[in-house]
């Protein structure tokens, strides 16, 4: 926790000679920080390496001719299963869980599809175990995961799949 404090004031710079940001934003970040933490120690022990910022992209052929789709995945984890989960970061709300399973916010399915097929040049096609949003916000909780892990009723897999499928029948 100490080196990130150090990181956070070296940041934060000349902001911390204001008292109002001292006061409203060092603390949220302070317990943001502690909780980012936390969660990287609780998954150690499954993530076997972490990416973040990672660009990808792929050429889906569709009835109109191909497409590229793209994206920017603000981490992937490889886990220790030779699967992937996909993170991305939101410091204001995260979709609705309906609109992720009925493919009304189909960005972390979409960056699914790309990783599946081997789009993200710094990775290996890998098959997906889990998506996530991670709201980050320093308030109280200090963030929040919203995962959407495969089940017997929307398997991960499924997820992915159907957001192929709906880029294909969109084009």
């Amino acid at each position: 926790m100490k080196k990130m404090e150090e990181l956070g004031r070296e940041a934060f710079g000349d902001l911390l000679t204001d008292p109002r940001a001292m006061a409203f934003w060092w603390p949220r970040f302070k317990r943001l920080s502690e909780w980012f933490l936390n969660q990287l120690v609780r998954g150690k022990a499954d993530i076997s390496e972490i990416r973040t910022e990672v660009n990808g992209e792929i050429e889906i052929s569709t009835a109109n001719g191909p497409i590229i789709l793209s994206a920017k995945a603000d981490r992937i984890d490889v886990m220790t299963s030779r699967q992937a989960c996909i993170i991305d970061y939101k410091t204001g709300m995260a979709p609705p869980r309906i609109a992720v399973t009925s493919g009304y916010a189909p960005q972390l399915s979409l960056e699914g599809v790309i990783l599946k097929l081997g789009g993200f040049s710094q990775l290996p096609p890998l098959e997906v175990e889990k998506l996530a949003y991670w709201k980050v916000t320093g308030g109280t909780p200090a963030g929040e995961i919203i995962s959407f892990v495969g089940t017997d009723k929307m398997p991960t897999a499924e997820l992915i799949s159907a957001a192929e499928r709906g880029v294909r029948n969109l084009f």
